[in-house]
């Protein structure tokens, strides 16, 4: 067995390890070592540690520092994609509503004023199943991306 076999599972096991907590206080002891007055490092006993390990404290700094910012990065990007994502679903349920017709609209109060679960009506109402309709209509534009051609060929009108 070689000395770097373990490699990936050290790697894999420092991952878990390395938190933004822990990257952080890293991040922020570094900084602190490298950056504060040699006067202050003197009076805590940190200036021979400085000396010997000023290479060691640069690579944790700028280590913990990138992991900091890639964590700050992916937090920004899931909350404006979840923000943006709400965003379309309020808008396009605005628009979905906005075009339901009088009829439509007097057939889903039960449901929104009532909280009634089944609302039972004829299986010839023409607003039940064309509510239905486009439902399902919405759904399946929604799963299915426009990106074939059949796709193009159904949206048109003949």
């Amino acid at each position: 067995m070689g000395r770097l076999d373990g490699l990936p599972n050290v790697g894999r096991a420092a991952a878990k390890i390395v938190t933004p907590k822990l990257a952080g206080a890293i991040f922020i002891f570094s900084a602190a070592v490298l950056f504060l007055p040699v006067g202050w490092l003197v009076e805590l006993g940190l200036d021979d540690f400085k000396q010997s390990h000023k290479t060691e404290l640069a690579a944790a700094l700028f280590a913990s520092g990138s992991l900091l910012i890639v964590q700050a990065a992916v937090g920004i990007k899931q909350f404006t994609s979840r923000w943006l994502r709400d965003r379309r679903f309020r808008t396009g349920m605005r628009e979905t509503l906005a075009a339901l017709t009088a009829d439509e609209k007097q057939m889903l109060r039960p449901y929104i004023f009532a909280g009634e679960n089944t609302v039972y009506e004829s299986i010839y109402d023409g607003v039940a199943n064309g509510l239905i309709y486009n439902h399902r209509r919405e759904q399946n534009s929604q799963s299915i991306r426009t990106s074939c051609p059949i796709d193009a060929l159904a949206s048109q009108r003949f």
